[in-house]
């Protein structure tokens, strides 16, 4: 390549909310590092992937917004709720709720990726809107990489870095630019969604939740995720909110309500729109040959239960501007064979993707880009930015994705049948408890009663006891996998494979039940459905979640029960002192 050439020791790939995470976690750790984010947007606009868990909280608070801030922003989600349903089911059933331990969010993208950019930008972060990398025509090398750049209006540029970081998502530029990308061939699913709004309720036994809410039945699972819209926001006016709750302290005086915040931005939002999406395994998939606009009914009409729930519902036509009513995704796990290579390296989507269910996207994408930030910062040090010096790195994310597959392999085949597909959650909760996760948890939560917004840290280890690539917890998942898919394909009956299933994840609870001070945990406290020894039980008289919550009369939003006023729009809780009085001056809900 000819000319001039813009100079950097980072050049990052694609402006979401991993690409950011990773060049503001390294600038953080390295301050001198130049870095410049490449993002062909010219601003941040609708993406799938909108809940969150834990680790992706506690890695956006790590960067410098506050928790304030994002309930301002973003709807809440008080954990992860189940139920199973079969063609014949008239209503949802088996009720699992784990997860039940958190305050989190469910996300709109371009709010978040646009909060994301400003934080970057703060810490010393450049940003190029609007400009496509031409990797056909760039060239990668250790200390040496040499990006063609493109604008929308055909003005080009290049950039010359140390290191790339492809952070481009699913285009995953290049893994495939390098023929390392690869689509598995033999686990995968499709993804048939679109948006909704709520007309009216359904009198479902604990269906009206705030949390992200899943229905699973034999062919795949339903998600019901919650937002808040700021789609007719305008960007400007959307970015001067953004920039003035990063500068809010989190204790300030009369933190302003959502509402407010609208108001003196001039941005307009809606407080439910409902994202609903329905995610089948591809090998069993009835509804892949249909035009993509009916495979989403397909399955409101294929099982009764999802119909009742979807009657409730008015559809949302063109509800991000330019796009479709009806979005479909087909054979989504994809990963790359390296994930690291001579001057780059792959995070997020990039280097690989499974499935939606149990949010893995973030939730795995944020402690693996801070991993990869972190040896950023290493190599970069030693002037050694080979393939060699991210060998832990690329083993990590390899080691996570073989792992995440094969869980999500493991669940997927385990809803064919409701016995069978409690099984797997419950796995998780003894790994939990064996691992001392699970007591850690309710120690933070302090008791019954308690509130656990998630911790303003880096992402912990990706690996280690407890997490997905435990191999007690692999172990009982490749069982389960062989168990399930070799009697499926000889045509035994689910009830029976599900009994199989049952006797292979029951002794692994029973070494979670003979633990020394199993007993104090009271595990049952997590769930609605289940006792303290992972029985389930038809009901529990004064069972309440793990975090206490009220409902605001005036715009039914959940807030944690510490707090005496919305966020949303102001209103006192009733029967708190604020109520009583009238008071104006009372605290606000941070």
């Amino acid at each position: 390549m000819q000319g001039n050439a813009a100079d950097y020791d980072v050049a990052v790939v694609g402006g979401g909310p991993l690409g950011l995470a990773y060049a503001t976690w390294l600038k953080q750790d390295r301050p001198e590092t130049r870095i410049v984010v490449l993002e062909k947007r010219a601003a941040p606009g609708f993406k799938i992937g909108e809940s969150t868990l834990v680790p992706t909280v506690s890695s956006v608070l790590s960067l410098g917004p506050t928790a304030a801030a994002m309930r301002r922003l973003f709807h809440p989600k008080f954990g992860l709720w189940f139920w199973w349903m079969g063609p014949d089911s008239q209503s949802i059933e088996a009720q699992v709720d784990p997860g039940n331990f958190d305050e989190t969010f469910q996300l709109e993208r371009r709010v978040f990726e646009t909060m994301l950019m400003r934080v970057a930008e703060r810490n010393g972060v450049e940003i190029r809107r609007d400009t496509r990398v031409d990797i056909a025509n760039s060239t990668l090398g250790a200390g040496a990489s040499e990006l063609a750049c493109e604008t929308s209006s055909g003005e080009s540029s290049r950039v010359r870095a140390r290191l790339v970081c492809d952070a481009s998502g699913p285009a995953s530029i290049i893994p495939r630019a390098l023929g390392l990308h690869r689509q598995n061939t033999d686990f995968t699913t499709n993804a048939y969604w679109a948006y909704f709004r709520k007309k009216s309720q359904i009198d479902f036994d604990g269906w009206d939740v705030t949390a992200t809410r899943h229905l699973c039945f034999p062919e795949g699972w339903v998600w019901f995720i919650e937002l808040v819209s700021w789609e007719d926001a305008p960007d400007e006016n959307l970015k001067a909110m953004v920039d003035y709750l990063l500068d809010l302290p989190e204790d300030a005086p009369d933190y302003p309500t959502r509402q407010e915040l609208s108001e003196r931005f001039d941005c307009p939002y809606e407080q439910v729109i409902e994202s609903i999406g329905v995610v089948p395994r591809t090998d069993i998939d009835s509804a892949s040959g249909l035009p993509a606009e009916e495979r989403f009914d397909h399955y409101v009409h294929k099982y009764p239960a999802f119909k009742k729930i979807m009657d409730t519902y008015e559809l949302v036509e063109e509800p991000y501007k330019g796009l479709p009513t009806h979005f479909a995704y087909s054979e989504l796990v994809h990963y790359s064979e390296r994930y690291a290579g001579d001057g780059w390296l792959a995070v997020g989507d990039a280097a690989f993707f499974v499935n939606p269910f149990l949010s893995p996207g973030l939730t795995y994408g944020f402690p693996t880009s801070s991993l990869a930030a972190k040896e950023s910062a290493g190599a970069l040090e030693s002037g050694d930015v080979s393939a060699a010096a991210f060998a832990h790195y690329d083993e990590t994310v390899r080691a996570t994705y073989e792992a995440l597959v094969a869980e999500h392999e493991m669940f997927y085949r385990c809803f064919r049948h409701p016995l069978s597909y409690e099984k797997p959650f419950l796995t998780k909760a003894g790994l939990g408890v064996l691992s001392g996760r699970f007591a850690h948890v309710l120690e933070l939560l302090g008791g019954p009663g308690g509130h656990r917004m998630p911790n303003r840290r880096l992402p912990g280890p990706v690996g280690g006891p407890g997490s997905v690539v435990d191999p007690r917890y692999l172990d009982v998942v490749h069982r389960i996998i062989e168990t399930t898919k070799e009697d499926e394909e000889q045509g035994v009956d689910p009830g029976v494979t599900a009994e199989k299933v049952e006797a292979i994840v029951e002794p692994f609870l029973d070494q979670a039940r003979s633990m020394e001070g199993f007993g104090d945990l009271h595990v049952g406290r997590a769930f609605e459905k289940f006792d303290d020894d992972f029985r389930r039980v038809a009901h529990k008289e004064d069972w309440q979640p793990l975090i206490p919550r009220w409902r605001c009369p005036n715009c039914r939003n959940d807030a944690p029960a510490a707090f005496d006023t919305c966020y949303v729009c102001g209103e006192s809780r009733p029967g708190s002192e604020a109520a009583a009085t009238g008071s104006a001056a009372a605290e606000r809900a941070r």
